[in-house]
């Protein structure tokens, strides 16, 4: 469970041009006897003119101008990005709606040049060798499989570099040759997924070690010189993280071979691990990437060329329609009398279960709320959200708890098992992480329509307390693997924010209920206010618009 309260992400907004974000850099080193000396910052170009704009196509996607709105949220589009007359194009960076900025490598991929055992480690550990580092396969520990390239700086003597950080395995050979089917003139991306356990740390701490730790480094020869081109750093721990680079093979090359750093210091004991490696030509600069669109209504791409200077051109702006999610219903709460919540718009009347439910006025918002005495609830007779949905879905609620007695939950909707999710109070949570249970609002979704199945939980503590009216809105997000909680509003106004990681997408085709959870679990106690649900997942503005009414 990943559970941050009062943390909002903020991300990179860019107005005119696209920012330079560079996730490899090329400098040129000179060898020393056991391995490449720190790189200098200096770039080996100083070409500053950069390509044209790229051209942008989408299907099914097709241009705002065309007039037609196509797709739906969480279904993904092909986009076309092409080079626009310019031979010198090497990437590509994206961004849908201003979110993070994401690289397509330009052109398109030949086969794989790494046999399988090179790729995965799934025999032994030849064609692999190791300066300053001992490297083994290990089998517990894999990206999509069991096994691994366990990378240790040996715990005493080799080089003088060793003693900086000079600690890596090479692949397939190193210097003195053209490696692993790479050939002068062509272009290559190189990938591998690293490991960094959290014991190693992300802080490799001698001068090669700081220039080259935690990354993929592809070098090549031209002349007397060698370049490297460096791959980001890895920045997380206790993960897998694919690392990447794009090298340039000069026509008159002699050389060319890449490293995967650790980067500590021998002696140091601190391992990383490698696995799923690929060495892949590219041809031809045109661009296919799969996106897929977040919110309906108008999306806009944005789309930056790079050379091989890693200089950057104008940014290409592509606006595209996408069908709006189906269905918004909302239960007002506000009839004062009888046994129905009628849905707006109609067709999901909520019918009170029993006498435990019934009107109190004035309601948080509007003429009356309903109060639910821990004995009966509101359900309807239908599903109301499909939840196994692309587009995701959201629920929404002002809540009064006047018993925390015990977990209560405040919307659900049932499974034949289990409530595929579950907005409300719980008391056996840990938010904190000292083992001990604690109260909080949670955003509770089931693996599997199972009694038995693991659970995924947003929680907070903010905001409980006793007899208090709180906004409650619990977002499901599929395309992000995201479930978030906000109580309160967005945290820019005040509110909290937290979220979780969610895997097990299921359809739930039982009743809409509200006031308990599945076969009548963790009954609501106090007033419910403001009902809504929607088949689309909401943005801050929606989260706002709610806790304002």
């Amino acid at each position: 469970m990943l559970s941050r309260s009062r943390y909002r992400p903020h991300p990179a907004r860019f107005a005119g041009r696209l920012p330079r974000l560079i996730t490899a850099s090329v400098v040129a080193v000179a060898l020393v006897a056991v391995g490449p000396a720190p790189a200098s910052s200096a770039p080996i170009s100083a070409t500053t003119a950069g390509p044209p704009p790229p051209t942008v196509s989408g299907d099914p996607y097709v241009p705002m101008s065309a007039g037609t709105w196509n797709g739906g949220v969480g279904q993904p589009g092909t986009f076309t990005f092409g080079a626009n007359g310019s031979p010198d194009v090497v990437r590509y960076v994206y961004q849908l709606n201003g979110g993070n900025a994401v690289w397509a490598t330009a052109g398109e991929p030949r086969a794989e040049q790494l046999p399988a055992d090179q790729r995965q480690v799934s025999t032994d550990v030849t064609g692999y060798g190791a300066v300053n580092a001992t490297r083994t396969r290990v089998t517990t520990l894999g990206h999509d499989s069991d096994d691994s390239l366990a990378v240790t700086p040996i715990a005493a003597g080799g080089g003088a570099s060793g003693a900086i950080g000079d600690t890596f395995a090479t692949v397939d050979g190193d210097r003195g040759g053209l490696r692993s089917g790479m050939q002068p003139g062509k272009r290559y991306e190189i990938s591998a997924w690293i490991y960094v356990p959290a014991a190693t740390g992300l802080a490799p701490t001698g001068t090669i070690g700081r220039e080259r730790g935690l990354r993929l480094v592809a070098f090549y020869k031209a002349g007397p010189t060698y370049t490297a081109v460096h791959s980001s750093r890895a920045s997380r721990t206790d993960t897998w993280q694919r690392l990447s680079v794009i090298m340039d093979v000069p026509p008159t090359a002699t050389d060319a071979f890449f490293r995967l750093y650790n980067g500590f210091d021998v002696g140091s004991g601190k391992t990383v691990y490698w696995d799923d490696l690929s060495v892949r030509e590219y041809v031809e600069t045109t661009s296919e990437v799969s996106i897929t669109p977040i919110r309906d209504g108008l999306n806009v791409l944005s789309v930056q060329s790079y050379n091989s200077a890693w200089v950057g051109s104008d940014t290409t702006v592509y606006r595209f329609l996408v069908n709006p999610s189906i269905g918004a219903w909302s239960w007002n709460m506000d009839a004062g009398a009888g046994t129905v919540a009628e849905s707006d718009p109609a067709g999901h009347p909520l019918t009170f279960t029993g006498p435990g439910v019934s009107w109190a006025a004035p309601g948080r918002v509007g003429a009356s709320a309903v109060t639910l005495a821990g004995t009966d609830d509101l359900s309807t007779s239908a599903p109301v959200l499909d939840t196994a949905a692309p587009a995701g879905f959201t629920v929404a609620a002002w809540a009064r708890l006047t018993d925390l007695g015990q977990s209560r939950t405040a919307i659900s909707q049932d499974g034949d098992q289990a409530s595929m999710f579950r907005l409300g109070y719980r008391d056996d949570v840990d938010v904190d992480g000292d083992n001990q249970p604690d109260p909080a609002w949670c955003f509770t979704l089931a693996a599997t329509d199972s009694a038995t199945a693991s659970q995924a939980a947003a929680c907070t503590t903010d905001f409980v307390n006793v007899g208090e009216w709180v906004s409650l809105v619990g977002i499901y997000e599929p395309y992000h693997g995201l479930i978030k909680i906000y109580v309160n509003g967005p945290p820019d106004f005040g509110g909290t924010l937290a979220q979780a990681h969610y895997t097990g997408e299921w359809s739930a085709t039982g009743g809409f209920a509200v006031g308990r959870a599945w076969s009548g679990s963790d009954r609501w106690i106090g007033e419910l206010d403001h009902v809504q649900a929607a088949q689309r997942a909401w943005g801050e503005i929606d989260v706002l618009v709610h806790m304002l009414w």
